[in-house]
Formats: structure tokens, C-alpha cells, sequence
């Protein structure tokens, strides 16, 4: 599951996933009172904070209400079990609660009666060809909402994909690449506007190493291959510069190599990035003594949610990039580099054009709304989270899963 593995062929098998849901708890400081109208979900009272109990205070409420969710097994950083000794690479097994210092509180008054802390469910590997995983996903974040939480601008959505034990083959890694430096920008308009200039989901063209990287900066390729291969998959015409970043991907004689050119300048071995991108590539860098990681590509485009068909329609659209990636003929993968490498100025290829390219039609009415939402400005709210399920599409229960 966890050492780096490069195949030569990726095409066959499905594609697994894991998702991160970010959010904040509160604790009532001592002598304070709750906002009004007060919010009928429990919340933990420091006044009842016992220092000899271990536990986690902030977790009294959550941890329980995931426990009680039918078909998964939930650990905390307290009975985590790790893949390998002397790592931090936890077994993605169970559903896990654990701590994110990411994810703060903010310095309006709504916030002072309380002590926050930022925490972060982690979720097993699900398999993308697996009917019962929009069930999982909708009743863990229905036990969540259960809970007090709260949602702002640092809380995101992040959705890891890999291919199971299998890893990724180098040609897919480039094209997943190239479509993410293309498409990085547009595809950030599908989210919530906290998500644009938000230190947490830089953009790759301001965060990343290739981003920093010599225009034109020949590469070695003695034989001709990185150049036949690349040209079987982006077109030579387009705008020399751009053609120029590409080929700093194409060239590449390994995944590390891709993985160091999409990432900041943090060292591999680093527990905290000093730039979090939009996309990560981090995760398919070997770590450690063990020389171990789990073989993932991390979108962290999607603000906090707890909805769980918005979840789903994200966790499709990654998949649906890296299966792009993965299956597509030479000349589509290539039509969409074309259509995607337009002069800024003349460029009217949108995110929605590039779903449909890439067969989400489907998907295409959702997200369309969601972006009418938020020029329209009425979805950009982002404070304190309603407990009310009136705008939740809940899983039927005699159907089984989302459409």
C-alpha cells in the first residue's frame, strides 16, 4: 500500500480514494454564555473539564456520534495504528478523528465565548466502483452535523486519489500534471470564493517549482522519447512558453521528479509544507527511513462542506481526471490540451467545457448552479453552521446512494 511502486501500464483496475473533512470545535469557555438563539446540539463546558481524564474534551461529542455510524470502524490519535514502524503513515483501515492545526477560528466577536480546536475526519480507502460509498460519506457527515461544528475559510475538502496497491504509471502522473497546470485556475471557480487567494489551495502557477523554472530550459533526451511521447500528447503549435512548462513535465525520467517539480520547496521529509497548493503531489515522494508514502494525488481545491452530495460530486470530478488521464486516447487526452492551451486573452474554455470533455455531462447541472450561487452571491456565506437538514439531499434509504 505504501512504497512508491511505478507500473508501466495503470489502465486496468479501479481507482481508490480517501477524503479529509476539516472543521472546528468549540468548548464554552468558563462563565460564558452560548450565542443567541442557542444552537440545540451539545457542546463541552470547560467548567466540566476533568485534567486527569486523557481524553480530548473537544472530542466528547464527535468520536461517539462516529462510532454510531453502521459499516465503519473510527480511530483517534489515541488507538491509531500505523503501516509501518517509525512512521507517521497511519493504515487508512477505519475512519479516523484526529487534530489539524490548520484550521483556526477567526477574531470576530461570534467567536469569543468559546476555545476552539481544529479537527479533521479522515476517511478509509473507498473504492471508486464500490455502490455503498456515497452512503458512508452521507452518514458520516450526517453524524458530524450532529455535533456542534463550524465551517470558515480555513476548513476544506480534501480528496486523495490512487490506484490501490498499485500505484501510478509514469505517463499518467504527466498527463495529470499537464491537465492540472492547465486547468488549475478554472478548476478553483467551481468552489467556494474563500477558496481563491487562500493560503491553504495556492495555485501551482504561484506555488509549485515548476512555476519558478527557467522558460525554455532545455532537457536531456538523447534518444528522442520524451520528445516522440510528448508529442503523441500536447500539440507542438500552441503558445511557446506554455509548450515550454510542459516540457519541464514530459521530460521528467520519474514520478519523484514530476511529484518535486509540482510541489513547493519543502523537503520531502518535512511534516509541514511551508505552501499548500491547490493540488498536491507530495504524497507519491518516498519518506523516511522505510523510504515509504501512500501513493496519492491530493485535490484540495474544495472548501469545508459537511453536504455530502457536494463531497460526492467533487470526489467524482478527481476521479474523473485521473481516469482521463489514465484511459484516454492520445488524440482526446491531446484535444483537451489544445483547447485548454488557448492565449489568455482569446481562452473561452471553462471548467464546465472541460467536465463535459472529459464525460461528466452529468455532473455539469450541479456545479453550473453552483457557480450561479456564488455570482449571485448566495451561496459565499461561510460562518457558523446550521444544524438544519432542510437543504441537505440526504441518502434514501431504500435506494441506497445518491444519484
Amino acid at each position: 500500500m505504501v512504497h512508491v511502486i511505478i507500473p508501466d501500464d495503470d489502465s486496468i483496475g479501479p481507482l481508490t480514494f480517501g477524503i479529509e473533512l476539516e472543521f472546528l470545535v468549540p468548548m464554552l469557555k468558563p462563565l460564558k454564555h452560548e450565542r443567541s438563539p442557542p444552537d440545540p446540539r451539545p457542546i463541552f463546558h470547560a467548567e466540566d473539564f476533568d485534567e486527569g481524564d486523557p481524553a480530548d474534551p473537544f472530542n466528547k461529542f464527535i468520536f461517539p456520534a462516529l462510532q454510531a455510524v453502521d459499516g465503519i470502524q473510527v480511530r483517534d490519535h489515541f488507538t491509531d495504528v500505523f503501516a509501518y514502524p517509525l512512521t507517521s503513515i497511519p493504515k487508512y483501515d477505519a475512519w479516523r478523528l484526529i487534530d489539524d492545526f490548520s484550521v483556526k477560528p477567526g477574531h470576530g466577536r461570534e467567536y469569543s465565548p468559546y476555545e476552539w480546536a481544529g479537527k479533521e475526519v479522515t476517511s478509509e480507502v473507498l473504492k471508486a466502483d464500490d455502490a455503498g460509498y456515497p452512503k458512508k460519506i452521507t452518514d458520516v457527515c450526517r453524524a458530524i452535523r450532529e455535533c456542534r461544528v463550524h465551517l470558515n475559510s480555513s476548513a476544506g475538502v480534501h480528496v486523495h486519489i490512487g490506484h490501490g496497491d498499485d500505484g501510478f504509471s509514469l505517463k499518467t502522473l504527466k498527463r495529470v500534471a499537464t491537465i492540472m497546470w492547465l486547468m488549475d485556475s478554472r478548476l478553483l471557480y467551481l468552489h467556494h470564493p474563500s477558496r481563491r487567494d487562500n493560503a491553504n489551495c495556492e495555485l501551482l502557477s504561484k506555488i509549485s517549482k515548476l512555476s519558478h523554472t527557467q522558460e525554455g530550459k532545455p532537457a536531456a533526451d538523447p534518444a528522442g522519447r520524451y520528445h516522440r511521447i510528448m508529442d503523441e500528447n500536447v500539440p507542438t503549435d500552441i503558445w511557446p512558453a506554455l509548450h515550454a512548462k510542459l516540457q519541464q513535465i514530459w521530460f521528467a525520467s520519474d514520478i519523484e521528479q514530476i511529484a518535486h517539480l509540482m510541489s513547493d520547496r519543502t523537503p520531502p521529509d518535512s511534516m509541514r509544507a511551508i505552501s499548500r497548493g491547490t493540488v498536491g503531489f507530495r504524497r507519491l515522494i518516498s519518506t523516511g527511513r522505510n523510504r515509504v508514502n501512500i501513493n496519492t494525488v491530493e485535490f484540495r481545491q474544495m472548501a469545508g462542506s459537511l453536504e455530502p452530495d457536494h463531497i460526492i460530486q467533487w470526489v467524482k470530478v478527481c476521479l474523473a481526471i485521473v481516469d482521463f488521464a489514465r484511459h484516454s486516447e492520445n488524440d482526446s487526452f491531446k484535444s483537451v490540451v489544445r483547447s485548454a492551451s488557448m492565449q489568455p486573452e482569446e481562452n473561452t474554455y471553462f471548467a464546465l467545457d472541460f467536465l463535459n470533455d472529459i464525460g461528466l455531462y452529468l455532473g455539469v447541472p450541479f456545479w453550473a448552479e453552483k457557480l450561479e450561487g456564488y455570482i449571485l452571491k448566495r451561496q459565499t456565506a461561510m460562518e457558523f453552521y446550521e444544524n438544519s437538514d432542510s437543504n441537505i439531499q440526504w441518502v434514501d434509504e431504500q435506494r441506497g446512494s445518491l444519484a
